[in-house]
């Protein structure tokens, strides 16, 4: 069985950011052969660089956002996240446990852009958690 998660705008939020930083990015290019000292060259190059740094790491969120499934067969439970798959084998998985069922609010470093989690946390019984 295949299970998509509650569809959000993270996608579609990702793939703006990618649009906005990559536009920047072609301006900044833009701009080199126009400069002629070399300082002011270098600042553009290295404000380039990281505005294409940027450009990929919201291309990688909307991956992330378009690709979230959940499998469930007979080895276990695999999460594809972006271009990754965690395989989770039926003998690990102790319980499952819905969020709104916890007796405590729970200590998470979580990520929440437009509906999609991600992050770790730590529960008293239960130990570590990751967030997808």
């Amino acid at each position: 069985m295949n299970f998509r998660p509650f569809p959000t705008k993270s996608g579609y939020v990702f793939s703006g950011i990618a649009l906005i930083f990559g536009t920047a990015t072609i301006y900044m290019f833009s701009l080199w052969p126009q400069l002629t000292n070399w300082p002011a060259r270098f600042n553009v190059t290295i404000g380039a660089i990281a505005m294409l740094t940027a450009t990929a790491a919201a291309l990688y969120g909307a991956i992330i956002a378009f690709k979230l499934r959940y499998q469930l067969n007979r080895n276990g439970l695999t999460i594809q996240w972006g271009l990754t798959r965690h395989r989770i084998p039926f003998n690990s998985i102790e319980t499952i446990l819905s969020g709104a069922t916890l007796p405590e609010t729970p200590h998470l470093k979580t990520l929440n852009i437009a509906g999609l989690h991600m992050g770790r946390g730590e529960l008293a019984d239960y130990g570590p958690v990751k967030i997808f």
